[in-house]
């Protein structure tokens, strides 16, 4: 059994000096003119940027036939879980798992095969919500492993 704790961006920060804002207006669309107007401010002094420090808890148990992996972060987005599961049979890994990450649950499956001592294949298919929309999309990757 393992168990982990880390923390992230302890001291995660930047210092900016001669800071600039720009600004961009759209005067009339209806008037037919779509040029936007620019405005541009220096900003007296410097400016510092944090980032909020991250924390992650995880657990995993690797036994002969199984394995189970879960951990949950919090910090920079928001909290997250994952978590998932591997059964082995011969040379073929059965996987599922799941992630919470911007209140959507986003599901996936996946199989390896391991081709030879040294050489294996995965092919998984999840759900994706990494786009603007927010929406859910499902994704496919595949990877050669090589030991």
């Amino acid at each position: 059994m393992e168990v982990g704790l880390g923390v992230n961006g302890i001291g995660n920060r930047i210092d900016w000096t001669e800071v600039s804002q720009t600004t961009y207006a759209l005067a009339n669309p209806l008037s037919g003119n779509s040029e936007f107007a620019e405005h541009t401010a220096l900003l007296p002094g410097s400016t510092r940027v944090s980032l909020p420090i991250g924390y992650t808890t995880s657990v995993a148990y690797n036994a002969t036939a199984w394995m189970g992996v879960g951990d949950v972060r919090w910090g920079l987005g928001g909290t997250a879980l994952h978590g998932g599961y591997e059964y082995r049979v011969a040379a073929i890994q059965f996987r599922g798992g799941a992630m919470y990450v911007r209140e959507l649950w986003n599901p996936s499956a996946g199989i390896g095969l391991n081709v030879s001592a040294h050489t294996g294949l995965d092919v998984a298919v999840f759900g994706n919500a990494a786009n603007a929309e927010r929406k859910r999309h499902p994704a496919i990757a595949v990877s050669v492993r090589l030991q």
